[in-house]
């Protein structure tokens, strides 16, 4: 739940008159493990995410 309450208020705060206008990246996965416990799969599915914000943040 921390994860959220900070996605949450770097959202509520970005709204507030901060000069980020930009969306916030939230990615939870509940049926994997931390760093190397993760199988490759997983960190493919990740990894295509996190590239996708980001190119869709870029253009």
């Amino acid at each position: 739940m921390h994860v959220k309450k900070m996605a949450a208020l770097l959202q509520a705060e970005a709204k507030n008159g901060a000069s980020q206008d930009k969306p916030i990246l939230l990615r939870i996965e509940t049926k994997a493990g931390h760093g190397q416990g993760k199988p490759v799969a997983k960190q493919i599915e990740e990894s295509t995410d996190m590239y996708s914000f980001l190119f869709w943040q870029l253009g």
